[in-house]
């Protein structure tokens, strides 16, 4: 090809075979960079050394058994990895111990390094702290917004605050899971009792569309006269998430998942429960439901909408 430079080669394992595939080639430095730099392997001076100097020979000396950490990263996932599902096989959850143990274990090796800490450049760890710090300040403020709805008048002036901005919304955005159960119904709802004019969408962050609701999804939205028999997923984007001006989602997990990767919609993201006068303020899943569930779950979504169009 006659190309010259860095390049990140990978290859994929034939398990029966034994033999390794040629995938792609990234002309780029890799994501573990900062592992190789820690290990003595420091391919960016290389390159310099390389282009500048004319160098060609280097050494092979470079310390084995090493991990570099990302801390932010791994906070994150062991947050989630202790508040998942243990239903749910799909997130593939470890026991909150053996991560601990894990953890523990590789903490005291001494061959843990830091992604973003190193003596000579503190910028990357300070932005990181900073980062973790906003993390922190964000959770510290969902556990609050879920404290404030068993608070009545608390409660109460947060509703009429946010029954404020789905009536002047002139965009609505329904986000869950999979879209498929709990989003598609609100957004149907929504549509046939909000004046003409409004632009009511739903969609779910699972990365699958085209998928149908289920069956007893659709009979239980039928006693509602809403019809999910052509229903099929969207899956979000970040048109979808700019375009809208109020989003609503059911539980902390659509929460999580949305402020993660839209962080800037934040200020525009509410529970749908929020609009419910009394009861929980979150609306779970009924995927593994049986009907009755499904019915009680679209009630509930009923009443909040219901009562935010009246």
């Amino acid at each position: 090809m006659g190309y010259t430079g860095v390049a990140m080669v990978e290859f994929k394992k034939n398990i029966e075979t034994g033999d390794w595939v040629f995938i792609e080639v990234n002309t780029r430095f890799w994501g573990s960079l900062p592992l190789a730099v820690a290990s003595g392997a420091n391919f960016p001076l290389a390159l310099f050394e390389m282009v500048v100097d004319g160098r060609t020979s280097f050494g092979q000396d470079y310390q084995r058994g090493l991990r570099c950490r990302y801390w932010r990263s791994d906070l994150r996932w062991h947050l989630s990895n202790h508040r998942a599902d243990r239903r749910d096989r799909s997130l593939n959850s470890l026991p909150s111990g053996r991560v601990i143990m894990d953890l523990c274990s590789a903490l005291g090796s001494g061959n843990e390094r830091s992604d973003t800490y190193t003596a000579d450049d503190l910028a990357p760890a300070r932005a990181e702290l900073k980062q973790i710090f906003n993390d922190a300040r964000d959770y510290v403020a969902r556990s609050l917004s879920l404290f404030v709805h068993w608070v009545p008048w608390l409660a109460r002036a947060r509703r009429a605050r946010t029954v404020k901005r789905f009536r002047a919304a002139r965009s609505v955005l329904f986000v869950c899971k999979g879209n498929i159960c709990r989003s598609p119904f609100a957004a149907l709802l929504a549509k046939s009792l909000l004046p003409p004019g409004r632009i009511i969408r739903s969609a779910g962050y699972l990365p699958a569309a085209f998928r149908p609701a289920p069956p007893k999804a659709i009979e239980a939205a039928r006693r509602w006269s809403i019809d999910l028999d052509s229903h099929r997923s969207q899956h979000l984007n970040g048109k979808l998430v700019h375009e809208a001006d109020i989003i609503f989602v059911f539980d902390e997990y659509n929460d999580r998942a949305l402020r993660d990767t839209y962080p800037a919609a934040a200020r525009r993201m509410y529970y749908l429960g929020e609009l419910l006068t009394s009861g929980p303020m979150l609306i779970s899943d009924p995927m593994d439901d049986r009907l009755a569930g499904i019915d009680e779950c679209y009630a509930r979504i009923a009443r909040a909408i219901q009562s935010a169009c009246l």
